[in-house]
């Protein structure tokens, strides 16, 4: 850190506008908006108020300020706004090689001894240096010997007041840069009182110097200031009005909806046009305006009485008051700016207790994939209790407890990440009554199997993929697994369904990886080659999915088995229509039970929404390796699609399986039947299209095989 040293030597520009302020008549008061103040960030400017001046130490010092919306690093004094309005104050940003002074002389012409000065003002931050958590500050001094904002004189004697200092308001900001001063987040009001003793005649400089911290500064600024001077002896009251009660008082909670609200001041006051008061939901980040002389505004004596609040119930309100909304005979009230000075919370209604609306699986739902995500939506934001949840397998009563404050809460919806969910088994979940709540009040819970119970789907061997998932959401033997996120696979359409995943949710993009698993397919063992075809289509930014295979997987989390990337490939022309993607299965993975994988990622800047349909696998047979007895096995006439006439020379009297496979090796008919020794002629009832069989018949010892064409 850069402390400032009053005596020694820097680089010392001649200070801007080096006048003073002449105060007159008894107590008198001071206003600055600073309005007046140049915009322009390209032009360096002298414009000050009367008795404003800026002194700048350091070797980039011209004792001149520009304008700015805290976009700029560069340490240098500044008229902060938004760009090109009007409505400005003054401040400065600090670095190694300038520091910026700014302030005001005063002097006493009233005739008496100044006693004292109450100073009120509104700090604002104009820009977040950095991001590691920092306090940046203005730094409020004063003094009754200096002869200007640039007395260094070893004589001078500087007072700081550390009811007067202000902070920087965003001190754990995640990003750094410009900020709306203006907006009541990024601003604080600052008041205090110091006596003194000004005889007439003298003078006081008051300034703020704005402090290097380490690291990239935060631009911070002074406006709506405020002084009201209070002279020796009797005279006219002329300073501005105190709000001195506030109804409900700041802090109040079960205030009524119906509640009226009113501020009491130390004087009379008087409304202005151009003035508001502004009632905010700071619960729903909504807010309710009032002009100050509106119909909803009456004003008695000393009270203003503000109806027709429009509060709701269970919501932290605060009061914010703008500086030209009341006055006594000119001086301003200094208003109200901040979220904290008159906040108060309404009454939460007696049925407040949240209730679940909506529950995912639906109650009575079947076929729910291994790995699901539970979740369930309540009527109310809530917040986890002591309390469990319990998921209850039915046949053996089995019970798994998720302690509820284990769950993932976004907004009114509750996740439930790490359920142990069985193939073909049924569940209920149940809850305990103080497992969630809102504001204390709780959720009655779930005690019985019957309000929320759901069906998994069943184990699956198949020899090959045929997947539309047009006539189950998520078919027998599919898994899903959620390694990250509350985001999940899901079913989409009506008829013509498919599978999606997207990491885009309630506005945000979120941080997943979710996996789509295949049953185990068994290929037939004269298999040479297989080949994975999907449809799939993806929009949005983000990362692609990727597609996987396994031997080894049974359940749970795919990381504790070995996948192979099957290396799909992903296009810019794939964005917004379904296009076909291929990939060939691993030679060494089509030998024994393989599983094919679905792996979505997305992160906290991007998320693709992804869908499949129509999963399929081809393969290619090795039927020169069928060693059999081709003239035992004969197709009679002509084969048809719905039978086929077949003779057969039996070796022995036995049972024998019939198959018949189409060229992909995929086994379309299958029966057992008994022969007798010698010729056997039977007849096979199909449902064949048209192409090219071969039909086997096999036992333990002995197999035949003959090819076939239905056309």
């Amino acid at each position: 850190m850069k402390k400032l040293l009053f005596g020694f030597s820097m680089l010392l520009g001649l200070i801007t506008n080096a006048q003073s302020y002449s105060l007159t008549s008894s107590n008198p008061s001071y206003s600055q908006d600073f309005n007046s103040l140049d915009t322009s960030s390209t032009v360096f400017s002298s414009n000050l108020p009367t008795g404003w001046s800026i002194l700048e130490v350091g070797a980039n010092s011209n004792n001149q300020y520009r304008g700015g919306f805290g976009n700029s690093i560069t340490g240098d004094t500044y008229s902060f706004g938004s760009t090109n309005n009007s409505d400005r104050s003054i401040g400065g940003l600090a670095s190694n090689s300038l520091t910026p002074h700014f302030g005001i002389k005063f002097t006493n012409n009233t005739g008496s001894t100044i006693t004292s000065l109450s100073v009120s003002y509104k700090g604002e931050q104009w820009r977040v240096g950095n991001t590691a958590q920092h306090v940046d500050s203005l730094v409020f001094l004063y003094s009754t010997t200096a002869t200007n904002v640039n007395d260094t004189a070893a004589t001078t004697n500087w007072n700081t007041v550390s009811t007067l200092l202000f902070q920087s308001v965003q001190q754990t900001a995640t990003t750094a840069g410009a900020l709306d001063g203006n907006l009541a987040a990024n601003y604080a009001t600052i008041s205090g009182t110091i006596p003194v003793s000004i005889p007439a005649g003298s003078s006081i400089v008051i300034k703020w110097i704005d402090k290097n911290i380490s690291g990239n500064d935060d631009g911070l600024a002074v406006d709506d200031l405020n002084i009201n001077f209070t002279t020796s002896g009797s005279g006219t009251t002329s300073y501005n009005p105190i709000a001195s009660i506030f109804t409900p008082s700041n802090g109040a909670t079960n205030v009524a909806t119906t509640a009226t609200l009113s501020v009491t001041f130390d004087r009379n006051i008087s409304a202005n046009a151009s003035g508001n008061i502004y009632i905010k939901n700071l619960t729903d980040n909504t807010s309710l305006t009032k002009a100050a002389t509106s119909s909803d505004v009456t004003i008695s004596g000393k009270t203003v009485t503000i109806t027709n609040a429009g509060l709701l119930q269970s919501k932290t309100y605060a009061i914010q008051i703008d500086s030209a909304a009341f006055d006594t005979a000119g001086y301003k009230y200094a208003g109200i700016y901040d979220t904290t000075t008159w906040k108060f919370k309404t009454a939460v209604p007696v049925n407040y207790a949240p209730t679940i609306t909506i529950y995912m699986p639906a109650n009575n739902t079947i076929n729910v994939a291994p790995g699901s995500i539970l979740s369930f939506t309540m009527s109310r934001v809530v917040t986890p209790g002591a309390g469990s949840i319990k998921i209850k397998e039915l046949a053996s009563g089995t019970i798994q407890t998720i302690a509820a404050n284990t769950t993932n809460i976004v907004n009114k919806t509750i996740y439930i990440t790490n359920a142990n969910i069985t193939f073909g088994k049924s569940y209920a979940i149940q809850m305990d009554a103080n497992a969630f709540d809102t504001a204390g009040y709780a959720f009655a819970g779930i005690a019985n199997d019957s309000t929320w119970k759901f069906t998994a789907n069943n184990q699956a061997s198949l020899t090959a993929l045929n997947e539309t998932f047009d006539n189950s959401c998520v078919p027998d033997g599919w898994m899903k697994y959620s390694a990250t996120g509350n985001q999940e696979w899901y079913c989409v359409g009506t008829t013509n369904k498919a599978m999606t995943i997207n990491g885009f949710s309630n506005s945000t993009n979120n941080v997943n990886e979710d996996w789509l698993i295949s049953p185990a397919i068994t290929f037939p063992t004269n298999t040479s080659t297989a080949q994975l075809i999907f449809r799939s289509k993806s929009d949005f930014i983000g990362d692609n999915y990727s597609v996987w295979v396994s031997n080894n997987y049974s359940n749970g989390n795919p990381s504790s088995a070995t996948w192979t990337d099957l290396g799909i490939v992903h296009n810019t022309t794939d964005s917004g229509v379904y296009v076909t993607k291929l990939a060939n299965l691993p030679i060494a993975s089509i030998v024994s039970a393989v599983r094919v994988a679905f792996k979505y990622t997305s992160s906290a800047s991007s998320g693709k929404r992804v869908a499949l349909d129509s999963v399929v696998t081809n393969t290619t047979t090795n039927i020169q390796m069928l060693t059999s007895n081709t003239d035992d096995l004969h197709v009679v006439g002509i084969a048809q699609q719905t039978q086929v006439q077949v003779l057969f020379n039996a070796p022995a009297e036995n049972g024998y399986q019939v198959n018949i496979m189409d060229m992909m090796g995929r086994i379309v008919y299958s029966k057992e039947t008994y022969c007798n020794k010698g010729a056997n002629k039977f007849s096979i009832n199909t449902d064949l299209n048209n192409g090219v069989y071969i039909i086997r018949v096999n036992n333990n010892n002995y197999q035949a095989h003959s090819k076939f064409i239905i056309d």
